[in-house]
C-alpha cells in the first residue's frame, strides 16, 4: 500500500514515537510510506535517524490562511503524483485539510488516530467528521475509545484500539551469570554501589510527570529500605524550569542527594531500564500511550504506576506490575513497599512483564491491526464510490 502518516508533532513524545513506529514497521513489511512532520523539530530529527521517508514543507500546522491553501495546494499534488491510498493522521492539526481532500478527490481512504485524553467536543461538526467523512479512528487505548464512543456513533469496525508495541529485539537474551556481569558494568558507569537496588523512572521532568511526588514516597521508603536508590533518567528538560529548581529544591531539603541520581540524554537507556529492579510511571494526567511502561516490559521491568490514563489497562496489576490505589505519595510508597518485601514477587512480575512484550505488544500485532484497518477503509471508500453515497461528495 502507499501511505502518507502526518505526524506534525514538535517533540518527541509517545504520540511521534507511536507514528515514528507504525512507519517504520509499515516500511519493513514493503509498503511505501511518508511521514509527514515539522520542519527543525525533535521529531524531525528523529524520523532522519531511523531513516524514514520524510515531508517537511507542508505546513499542515499552521494558522495562516495563505499558508494552509499552500499546504491544501501541496497534499493534493502530493496524493495524486504518489497515488496514496491511505492517509492516516496522527494530529489534529490540518486535520480538516485532508477530509478536505478526502472529500475531493476521493482517492484516498481517510484514518484518524487519536491518542489524546482531551475529550471530543460533542458538536455536529465532529460527528460529520469522524462518522461520515472518514474511513475509521484508531486510538492506542480502551479509554480513549470510551470517551469516543460517549460523542460518536461508530460501529466496532470503525473504531480500533491498538496498543504502542516494545521492540523487545532490541535486547538480547543473556544467561544469568552475563547478565549480573552487565548490570554491575551498567551500575558502575552510573556510579551506583552493587549492593543497592534501583528504582528508576524515565521521562521530562514535568509537573503531570509526577517526579516530585515519587520523590516524597521514596523519602519515607528510605527508612525501611536503606539500600535502595532512586535513579531518574530525564530528557527535553531546560534546568532553567520551575519543576527542575523544584525538585532540586526538594532533594536538598531531602538530604538524599546521595541517593538519588540524575542523569539526561543517554545512549544506553534502555540498559538501564534493564537492570532497573522497578519502573515507577508516575504521571497524574494523560499516559494513554504509555511508551514508557511498555519499554519497561521489553527489558523485563515490572512498573508500579498511578491510575492515570491507560496505565491500569497496560499493567495488568498482581501480573506486570501494581497500579496504586490513587495519585498520592502516600499509596505509591504503600504499592512499592509491599514490592520491596517481596523480592521474588519482583522477579516474577518482571517475567510476566517481559512475556507480555513479546504478546500483547508485539510490533507485528500493531502492524496487522493497523493493515487490517486501512484495508477495510480502503475498501469501504471503493464501496462508497460504486454506490455513490453523499458522504463522498465534495
Amino acid at each position: 500500500m502507499r501511505i502518507l502518516i502526518t505526524s506534525n508533532v514538535r517533540w518527541w513524545n509517545a504520540e511521534a514515537a507511536y507514528a515514528a513506529t507504525l512507519a517504520r514497521e509499515l516500511l519493513n513489511a514493503g509498503h511505501k510510506v511518508w511521514v509527514l512532520t515539522l520542519p527543525n523539530s525533535l521529531n524531525e530529527t528523529k524520523l532522519r535517524n531511523w531513516n524514514l521517508p520524510i515531508i517537511t514543507d507542508i505546513p499542515l500546522s499552521s494558522s495562516n490562511p495563505w499558508r494552509l491553501w499552500r499546504a491544501y495546494q501541496r497534499l493534493q499534488s502530493l496524493i495524486e503524483e504518489q497515488q496514496i491510498q491511505i492517509v492516516n493522521a496522527h494530529r489534529s492539526e490540518g486535520f480538516p485539510l485532508l477530509v478536505l481532500l478526502r472529500l475531493r478527490l476521493k482517492s484516498f481512504a481517510l484514518i484518524r488516530t487519536r491518542g489524546t485524553t482531551r475529550p471530543l467536543r460533542d458538536h455536529w461538526v465532529n460527528r460529520k467528521l469522524h462518522e461520515d467523512w472518514i474511513e475509521a479512528v484508531i486510538v492506542p487505548a480502551q479509554v480513549i475509545a470510551s470517551q469516543l464512543r460517549q460523542v460518536l456513533n461508530l460501529p466496532p469496525e470503525r473504531l480500533q484500539v491498538i496498543y504502542y508495541p516494545a521492540n523487545s529485539s532490541l535486547i538480547d537474551s543473556q544467561g544469568e551469570s552475563e547478565a549480573q556481569q552487565s548490570r554491575l558494568e551498567c551500575f558502575d558507569r552510573l556510579g551506583i554501589p552493587e549492593h543497592c537496588r534501583v528504582i528508576g523512572i524515565v521521562g521530562r521532568i514535568r509537573p503531570v510527570k509526577g517526579q516530585r511526588i515519587l520523590l516524597k514516597s521514596f523519602v519515607a521508603l528510605r527508612k525501611h529500605f536503606p539500600d535502595i536508590v532512586l535513579l531518574m533518567l530525564y530528557r527535553d528538560t531546560n534546568e532553567t524550569e520551575a519543576e527542575w529548581q523544584g525538585l532540586l529544591q526538594d532533594l536538598a531539603e531531602s538530604n538524599l542527594q546521595q541517593n538519588v541520581y540524575l542523569y539526561g540524554y543517554r545512549e544506553d537507556v534502555l540498559e538501564i531500564m534493564r537492570h532497573t529492579d522497578i519502573g515507577v510511571v508516575s504521571s497524574v494526567d494523560s499516559e494513554v500511550i504509555c511508551r514508557v511502561a511498555v519499554e519497561f516490559f521489553s527489558v523485563g521491568t515490572p512498573v508500579v504506576a498511578f491510575p492515570t490514563g491507560a496505565l491500569p489497562e497496560i499493567i495488568w496489576d498482581g501480573v506486570t506490575g501494581r497500579i496504586a490505589k490513587d495519585k498520592s505519595a502516600e499509596a505509591l510508597a504503600e504499592i512499592l513497599e509491599w514490592m520491596l518485601e517481596s523480592p521474588e514477587c519482583i522477579a516474577e512480575l518482571g517475567k510476566n512483564a517481559r512475556q507480555q512484550s513479546l504478546e500483547r505488544f508485539d510490533p507485528n500485532k500493531l502492524l496487522q491491526q493497523t493493515l487490517s484497518v486501512y484495508k477495510k477503509g480502503w475498501q469501504r471508500l471503493q464501496s462508497q464510490l460504486v454506490t455513490g453515497e453523499t458522504n463522498v461528495r465534495p
